[in-house]
């Protein structure tokens, strides 16, 4: 894993994006959850009167947050909510540090959630930084999967369940037991209708 200086990552999906140049890939879906906030209800470094949640690639719901990849709840009053930013609204762009970061809007483009990519070799750590001005939004993700990583991006990678697996593995099995019996019995045993 290194870095990679290009100045244009080319979004694949709300959680993967390309260099522009196919020399590496930001790939954070694995950092993920399926329906609910990864990182759920973080007290900002200021302490402010807010907590904030976040899921990356996969939109969520909790109070009146409707899918949405950010979401600000009150501290004192878990009803008062608001969407800070929506998955397909994700962007990402480099900051003067060199960091590279997702930004989300909200669906009524009022508030940003910029989520800085912070390449580390710890466990997946998010802060949350707060309101860094009027309806502007900072979080923080440290993780290896921040990291640029070299290479073309492989492109979406399809994992299917157990239970799909048996699916396939059922239906096509029944089909030839079904059609293996008609023809035994039409020209083994000699017997048709």
């Amino acid at each position: 894993v290194s870095r990679v200086q290009s100045q244009s990552c080319v979004k694949k999906t709300s959680c993967v994006c390309e260099m522009e140049d196919k020399s590496g890939y930001i790939d954070f879906s694995s950092v993920q959850s399926s329906s609910k906030p990864r990182f759920k209800d973080l007290t900002p470094q200021d302490f402010g009167p807010w907590l904030y949640s976040w899921n990356p690639c996969a939109s969520f719901s909790m109070s009146q947050c409707s899918d949405v990849a950010g979401c600000q709840v009150s501290n004192s009053d878990p009803t008062q909510s608001y969407d800070i930013g929506t998955q397909d609204s994700a962007t990402f762009n480099k900051d003067l540090d060199g960091n590279w970061n997702v930004v989300y809007t909200s669906k009524d483009g009022q508030k940003v959630l910029n989520v800085v990519l912070q390449c580390a070799q710890d466990a997946d750590n998010l802060v949350a930084n707060g309101e860094i001005q009027q309806n502007s939004y900072k979080l923080t993700l440290s993780s290896k999967h921040s990291c640029v990583k070299q290479g073309a991006w492989p492109g979406i990678v399809i994992s299917i369940s157990f239970g799909s697996v048996l699916c396939i593995i059922f239906f096509p099995g029944m089909f030839l037991y079904c059609v293996g019996g008609v023809i035994f019995n039409r020209f083994v045993r000699a017997k048709s209708g």
